[in-house]
Order: C-alpha cells, then sequence, then structure tokens
C-alpha cells in the first residue's frame, strides 16, 4: 500500500488531513502545478487521502500530491498544505505573532510534564544556571538559562517540518507575516532546516527549525 512517509511517520491511503492554511486549496486535475483548477478544499477542512501521486516542492514544502474526493469530485491537491490534527480556531491563531507564540500554543495543548529539574550557581561568576525538562509523547522542552543567556528546545514527537511551517504562514503582526517571511529568507543547512533571527523578543533571538527522524526540532536562543 503507497504511503506519505513522514520520516518515521507513515500517513495511509485512507487517513484524513486537514487543511491548514491562510486561504483555500486548490483542487488540480492532475498532481501539478500547472493543471487545471477544478475545485477548492476550504481552509481548515478535513479531507480523505485517496491515492498518493509524485513529489514536489512548493513554496519550502517537500511532499506529495495526493488523489481526494470532495463531494463527487475527484481530483489532487498539495499535501505539504495538509496536517494530521484540525487548525487552530480563530482566538488560538489571533495569538501567533512568530514562533514563540506557536510554541506556546501547542506547550499549553499538549502539556508535558515535569520529569526533571536542576539548579546551581557556577563556580566562575557565582552565576545561576537552571535546567528543566519537560516530556511527554506527544512533546518534550528543554529550559536551560544562565546569565544573561538562555534557550528552550521543542520537540515535536511525529511532526513533519511542513505542518510547521503552515502554523508559521497563520501568523500575523500588524496585517502582515514577518515571521513567515523570514522563514522564506532563512539560511538553510537544507531542505528541511531553517535558520534565522526573529526580533518579536527582546532581546532578539535565533530560530533554528529542523526535521528530525521522529519530528520537528525547534531551538530558540536568546543573543
Amino acid at each position: 500500500m503507497l504511503t506519505i512517509n513522514f520520516y518515521g511517520n507513515c500517513q495511509k491511503i485512507g487517513d484524513y488531513l486537514f487543511a491548514v492554511t491562510s486561504g483555500n486549496l486548490n483542487i488540480r486535475s492532475a498532481p501539478n502545478e500547472n493543471s487545471d483548477i477544478i475545485g477548492i478544499i476550504a481552509s481548515g477542512q478535513k479531507i480523505k487521502v485517496a491515492a498518493v501521486a509524485k513529489m514536489d516542492t512548493i513554496q519550502m514544502r517537500i511532499a506529495h500530491w495526493v488523489g481526494i474526493s470532495n463531494d463527487g469530485l475527484i481530483g489532487f491537491v498539495f499535501s505539504g498544505y495538509l496536517n494530521r490534527e484540525p487548525k487552530p480556531n480563530l482566538i488560538e491563531i489571533d495569538r501567533f505573532h512568530s514562533i514563540s507564540e506557536i510554541m506556546n500554543y501547542l506547550s499549553e495543548k499538549y502539556s508535558p510534564d515535569l520529569i526533571y529539574k536542576y539548579s546551581r550557581l557556577t563556580n566562575e561568576d557565582m552565576a545561576q544556571y537552571d535546567l528543566s525538562v519537560y516530556s511527554n509523547s506527544k512533546m518534550s522542552i528543554y529550559n536551560k538559562n544562565g546569565y544573561e543567556w538562555g534557550e528552550t528546545e521543542y520537540v515535536l514527537n511525529g511532526w513533519h517540518i511542513n505542518e510547521l511551517i503552515n502554523l508559521i504562514e497563520l501568523c500575523r503582526w500588524l496585517n502582515e507575516n514577518p515571521e513567515y517571511e523570514l522563514l522564506k529568507s532563512s539560511n538553510r543547512s537544507s531542505d528541511l532546516s531553517f535558520h534565522y533571527i526573529t526580533g518579536f523578543s527582546d532581546p532578539a533571538r535565533d530560530i533554528t527549525i529542523e526535521q528530525g527522524k521522529n519530528g520537528v526540532r525547534v531551538l530558540s536562543k536568546s543573543r
């Protein structure tokens, strides 16, 4: 049976996915961007995968085209815009100004448990060093803080990087989306890795987003 390989979390034909987009998602007559648009999937709508076609790259997303049947209309959509979890509601999306708010939203949604906490004073300057680890089957968070520095690492278990890109594209700040623009112009060591500096916090933070075998890693460091 054909599947969409999400680096350790395969999606099978017959699975349901959700359109997580800022607008409607086009249904096309064939699995490519040049084919005719024969319908639309509304943002947030659930669809069922009926077939898996070729791999493609569109707007930083690498994914398969998938065949669907929507109200009797048979066509193809690009699965890079499809998430396995429903699109957040309007109240939740209204919080999305940057990657930081998205990670706060996911932390609240998944609510990982505190499993380790450690604090000490460094010998050099007697500065405080703190480490805390939160984890469950959905998400892990590693907080490290020292004198005038801090970093937080998030691991979204079973996620594909496309799903996080889709949430970032929902961000808005004064009717613009500077976070998504930063993502598009970011330094990239591979097709599945992004690095940029965001100014939505004081101090600004270095952001790294990358695909791992078992999920997505987000590293946020103070500058």
